[in-house]
């Protein structure tokens, strides 16, 4: 199933290959292919545990500035890192958010994570500023009355998807020579 290969594998690979053999095994004799378990005893090589690299000081001055740069959507782009900076939120945390979710008086919003574990996250003074003014100056009607309760809109109201925001990430990468800036970077950015 797996081709053979040259030289050294890394770590990372045989644990991969470890988890799929026994995740298959489970498959197997809970269908009844197999009598037993045969894998369930397989001890996987541990992988090291390594540090987040965050973004450095500069890289974090630049990115927001760029996201203000040159295009349409603006406000959104802005909102749309500031929140990442400042909140620690993950991609799918940031497209789902609903503005019955955000209570600006207390400064905090109620993010259905991971495992669907609902939490509150505080808003930073900055992205809550670049979200009002997202919202006051440059937010579309929505399309849809489905839709009006969502945060981010794109520029024909309909809400943004991952890929929108994956696609704001590469332009703002691109104009502020960030390669490796994306939203989970922003998170350890955030955590570090």
């Amino acid at each position: 199933m797996i081709e053979p290969r040259a030289g050294k594998l890394s770590i990372h690979h045989v644990n991969g290959i470890g988890r799929g053999l026994r995740s298959f095994s489970s498959w197997a004799f809970e269908e009844g292919y197999l009598d037993e378990h045969v894998m369930q005893r397989l001890k996987l090589p541990p992988l090291p545990k390594t540090q987040p690299e965050p973004l450095t000081e500069d890289e974090t001055r630049r990115v927001p500035t760029m996201s203000l740069y040159r295009t349409l959507e603006r406000q959104r782009n802005f909102s749309i890192m500031m929140m990442f900076f400042d909140t620690g939120l993950r991609l799918s945390e940031r497209i789902n958010l609903k503005l019955s979710d955000i209570d600006m008086a207390l400064g905090e919003m109620t993010v259905l994570g991971k495992g669907n574990k609902e939490r509150k996250v505080p808003i930073g003074s900055q992205a809550k500023k670049a979200l009002i003014d997202y919202l006051s100056k440059e937010r579309p009607q929505p399309k849809s009355l489905v839709d009006e309760d969502r945060v981010c809109l794109t520029a024909d109201g309909t809400p943004i998807s991952q890929a929108v925001v994956e696609k704001v990430f590469q332009r703002v990468r691109l104009a502020a020579g960030v390669p490796r800036l994306h939203p989970h970077v922003c998170r350890h950015t955030f955590a570090v």
